[in-house]
């Protein structure tokens, strides 16, 4: 291939590595309101508990958004290289061989996320099926916290995608 055919393909690349980073983005505002529904949720059920209100329902929501926010964190951490994945990214260490271990560790979280993803989508999707209910007053569906594994899961392995892509361009 001729640096003239080269040069597209290249510019295609950083395009989707872009656009995969601004998705990356999105994701950690997701968390980021995650976060705070969950400190909201914690603040009234504390509220609501000191005036001796009915707060049975802040649990379930409070469950729910701490799902999410460990899940869209994980995305966020991941496109940081703050995840618990950069202690098997051995490349930082040993330069000299090159691009053989991003490739192993890439395959390797990959293949736990496919995994997880499929995990999480028959646990929703059972959930789902089967009306799954919080047992408090307000019977959250369970399945939208249940969601948080496969959409995390996906958006993590795009993260990863993306990143594996960035590290390709930049050799």
């Amino acid at each position: 291939m001729d640096s003239v055919t080269a040069r597209p393909a290249a510019k295609g690349a950083e395009t989707v590595v872009r656009v995969g980073e601004r998705i990356v983005d999105a994701v950690s505002h997701v968390a980021s309101l995650s976060l705070l529904f969950l400190t909201t949720g914690l603040l009234l059920g504390i509220v609501l508990r000191w005036f001796a209100i009915d707060n049975s329902w802040t649990y379930g929501f409070d469950l729910i958004s701490l799902v999410w926010v460990a899940f869209g964190g994980a995305v966020v951490a991941a496109k940081f290289d703050y995840h618990v994945t950069a202690g098997i990214a051995l490349e930082t260490h040993f330069p000299r061989l090159g691009l053989a271990l991003p490739v192993v560790r890439f395959v390797i979280v990959i293949g736990f996320l496919v995994l997880f993803l499929i995990s999480g989508w028959q646990d929703t999707s059972n959930s789902y099926l089967n009306h799954e209910t919080t047992y408090d007053v307000t019977e959250w569906p369970v399945w939208v916290s249940k969601a948080a594994l496969p959409v995390g899961c996906l958006f993590w392995a795009f993260t990863e995608v993306v990143k594996f892509g960035r590290a390709l361009l930049s050799r």
